[in-house]
């Protein structure tokens, strides 16, 4: 397929493949992957390969947005204190590495 054929159709078939494949890919990576795309299409229309970029039409897989909890003290404390007993119970260089400073 040349460059000049690739349609929002072909683009939005590779997102569908890709999350149906053995190993599918993340929203967020094949958003990567448009992502991707549109910067080669923006290029080669300046270029005068293509007259338009037809990624800028393809419809994009939705990522859920990340929802942040905000603990309470009384929890930050607990976490402290788990991090505490881990840190306390250290033996060997590898688990020391990961121990925190203010533990030490």
């Amino acid at each position: 397929m040349k460059l000049a054929e690739v349609r929002p159709h072909d683009v939005e078939s590779y997102v569908a493949k890709k999350r149906r494949s053995q190993s599918p890919l993340s929203p967020s990576t094949l958003n990567l992957h448009i992502t991707r795309l549109n910067s080669l299409f923006d290029a080669a229309r300046r270029l005068g390969y293509v007259t338009t970029n037809p990624v800028k039409d393809a419809e994009r897989p939705a990522v859920q947005k990340a929802r942040w909890t905000v603990l309470m003290p009384n929890e930050v404390s607990a976490v402290l204190r788990s991090l505490e007993d881990m840190a306390s119970e250290a033996t060997g260089d590898v688990e020391r590495r990961w121990r925190p400073r203010w533990a030490l």
